[in-house]
């Protein structure tokens, strides 16, 4: 372990907490906790891969649910998460109180993540990543719940209210590409599976909650989740300069290259560059095939989102090359998928989306209630896509995209609901 590795395990563990409850044999789960309070500050530098590139070579996700492999470079990161599984005729209650997150990188605090993503794949599963990411500061919690196989199952999470804020005003900078110009064997590549990513991120700072219910597997199954008012709140400052492009340079022109979703739903290969990002993310899947009861009631109080930007933002990343089809990128089959390029002054998101794949069969019970909702994004940095998309192809699918954008500032709040 280098000694960079060392400084980022010991500020991860200073500044998370991870509670999971798995129940896998006909028994019965129940725990409560207070409030919690993270506070993570970081005045030092942080990177990786500077002195010599650090690659992820070969990755693949070929099953599972919310599996990941990733590189990260990160100034100052507060983290709640709570998990519970349930896989075999269990039930699981878990009470949490308020949640209270603050994460702060000073100017002092530069971030740097140099190295490709290449000849990754994730054939199946659901909500998997492979990712690269330089973060100034983050502040995030998350709720998520899994029941996946045996009978009479239930698994239910109350928590208070959250608040989460990350400042940030180190500079940061990702040296990453994702693939290998002409070398089609390094390609990213996505085949199946549902809300699955492969991605490459300069962020300076970002505060976002999740909340994620999935009903995969078993018979009877119920899945809830009761969280109170949320309010997230990022800045980044005009010293948080935040910069996405090649390995050799990160302010020269890099890219995604040979780029593939082959099937699947909600499913993305992108390259985002962001000065602040504030997201709250709800989502659940049903996936059971036979007659079987599947209930899910979730319910979220108001949520608050604000994300301030006073930096510059530059993504130099390429779709594809000039003059080479094997490069270019190509979505076939998929639905609500995407390849993208992006750079974003700041940005606010709420998303509740629904993905039923019961098929019709069975008795299907899927309630989401939730609060008013509160967005705004101010940005005051300049923001710079300096970026090309070469021969990129669409086939076949519903609701795909091959994009690059470049947004000062953007608040967006979107309803999704798949069923087949």
């Amino acid at each position: 372990m280098t000694k960079m590795n060392k400084l980022k395990a010991a500020l991860l563990a200073a500044s998370s907490m991870l509670v999971t409850s798995t129940a896998s044999a006909q028994v019965v789960d129940a725990w409560t906790s207070g409030n919690i309070g993270i506070v993570s500050e970081n005045t030092g530098e942080m990177s990786l891969g500077v002195e010599t590139p650090a690659v992820i070579d070969g990755a693949t996700i070929a099953s599972g649910t919310r599996n990941s492999v990733g590189a990260s470079a990160v100034g100052a990161s507060g983290s709640v998460s709570l998990n519970a599984v349930s896989t075999f005729d269990s039930e699981i209650t878990g009470t949490v109180g308020d949640i209270d997150i603050a994460a702060d990188n000073s100017a002092t605090g530069a971030v740097t993540n140099i190295g490709a993503v290449t000849n990754s794949e994730i054939t199946a599963g659901i909500q998997n990543s492979i990712s690269r990411s330089a973060v100034g500061s983050s502040a995030s919690t998350s709720v998520n719940i899994l029941a996946d196989a045996g009978a009479l199952s239930s698994a239910t999470y109350t928590v208070g209210t959250v608040t989460l804020a990350s400042d940030n005003a180190g500079v940061v900078t990702a040296g990453v590409e994702l693939g290998s110009e002409g070398v089609t064997t390094a390609a990213p590549t996505i085949t199946a599976g549902n809300n699955n990513s492969i991605s490459a991120t300069a962020v300076g700072s970002s505060a976002s909650m999740s909340i994620a219910t999935a009903v995969i597997g078993g018979a009877d199954q119920t899945a809830a989740i009761t969280v109170g008012n949320v309010d997230i709140g990022s800045t980044n400052a005009s010293t948080g300069e935040v910069v996405l492009g090649s390995v050799d340079d990160a302010t020269a022109a890099g890219g995604i290259f040979g780029a593939s979703v082959g099937g699947g739903v909600g499913n993305s290969i992108s390259a985002t560059a962001i000065g602040s990002s504030a997201s709250f993310n709800y989502s659940n899947t049903l996936a059971i095939g036979s007659a079987s009861s599947v209930e899910t009631t979730d319910v979220v109080g108001t949520v608050t989102l604000a994300s301030t930007n006073g930096a510059a933002v530059l993504n130099s990343t390429n779709i594809g090359s000039e003059g080479s089809t094997a490069d270019a990128a190509s979505i076939t089959g998929a639905t609500n998928s995407s390849v993208g390029v992006a750079g974003i002054g700041a940005s606010v998101s709420l998303s509740y989306g629904s993905n039923d794949l019961t098929a019709g069969t069975g008795a299907t019970v899927n309630d989401v209630t939730v609060g008013v909702s509160d967005l705004a994004a101010t940005n005051n940095g300049a923001v710079t896509v300096a970026s090309s998309i070469y021969s990129p192809t669409i086939t076949a699918g519903y609701g795909n995209s091959v994009s690059m954008a470049a947004v000062g500032a953007s608040a967006s709040q979107t309803f999704n609901n798949f069923a087949r």
